[in-house]
């Protein structure tokens, strides 16, 4: 018998811990024999591979479903919006499972907005509004899911300058 389908809430991390080291914040979160979805792509550059598409879009409909779970829940009376994600937040288990953290610290992460590796590794996958306004939206998200299919799919990032020109 088949393992009944995960709810929506159950694509979202659990146990996440935020602290900070001698000044250097982290967030860690548990996942039983899993990695993060920047691992894998660095995995499948590495091999010169391409991931499946059936397992791309595997991988995007979980995403979604996490959004959509956060985005029709509310805290006090706020639609929970994710703002900031990005390959790092989405946690792969060996078992199939795409899990999503970072919920609530886009706007933490505001003055690093300008910093080298931000630029390099986060900023790719935001989109422009959120970069130059600093503002997040449920747009945002769906901007961010564009570009991991986008990665997923080709094995690489759109265009940073004209991102229209990637599927012209």
């Amino acid at each position: 018998e088949e393992p009944p389908l995960l709810r929506a809430v159950d694509r979202i991390v659990r146990g996440v811990e935020m602290n900070a080291v001698e000044g250097v914040p982290f967030i860690a979160w548990s996942e039983e024999s899993g990695r993060t979805l920047d691992a894998l792509f660095a995995k499948v550059r590495q091999l010169n591979e391409r991931v499946p598409i059936e397992h791309a879009l595997f991988i995007v409909e979980k995403i979604a479903a996490a959004l959509d779970h956060a985005y029709n829940t509310t805290v006090d009376g706020e639609r929970t919006l994710h703002g900031l994600l990005w390959p790092g937040f989405v946690s792969l288990s060996d078992d199939g499972e795409a899990r999503l953290a970072g919920f609530g610290l886009a706007p933490a992460f505001y003055s690093a907005f300008e910093k080298p590796r931000f630029v390099k590794e986060i900023t790719p996958y935001l989109a422009p509004g959120e970069r130059s306004g600093k503002r997040i939206g449920q747009r945002s998200d769906i901007f961010s899911v564009g570009v991991i299919l986008f990665e997923l799919l080709t094995g690489r990032l759109p265009s940073p300058s004209d991102p229209l020109e990637d599927v012209s």
